[in-house]
């Protein structure tokens, strides 16, 4: 099952500014040329990440895709899944979530533990299928 991520339109127009300053100071000429192709790289991965979040639930993995990154993680090694909404998450990104609207993904890998924040477009279903899938669930 796939799904796009939900978009927040504060987390858009914060994008958009960006790409639009870092627009302004690649044509910039009086800016060193190391700078405005470091400027270029960022509005390509802004607008990577704002076009391909996306999470993809198969039979064994989760698969949660935002840009050029990419986590892999059996069914079998998450542990949690509950809402968040926690605005300070903000402050440390903590996963690829578009929306303030999000899941907490809690997983072991080895013995550590991690945690990553998505926002599915379709919460409650992605939540509900997910559960039907992780065996390891703590209730």
């Amino acid at each position: 099952m796939y799904y796009s991520s939900k978009r927040d339109w504060w987390m858009v127009a914060v994008g958009i500014l960006t790409i639009i300053v870092c627009i302004n100071g690649i044509l910039d000429s009086s800016l060193p040329e190391l700078l405005r192709i470091l400027l270029a790289m960022i509005v390509i991965l802004f607008i990577w990440i704002g076009f391909v979040t996306n999470y993809t639930i198969t039979e064994e993995h989760l698969l949660v895709r935002s840009g050029p990154i990419t986590w892999k993680i059996a069914l079998s090694q998450i542990i949690k899944i509950q809402p968040n909404h926690g605005i300070c998450d903000y402050l440390f990104i903590k996963g690829p979530a578009l929306s303030a609207d999000r899941l907490d993904i809690g997983y072991k890998k080895d013995t550590a533990y991690y945690s990553l924040l998505i926002s599915p477009d379709k919460k409650d279903e992605f939540a509900d299928i997910l559960r039907a899938k992780c065996p390891n669930l703590m209730k």
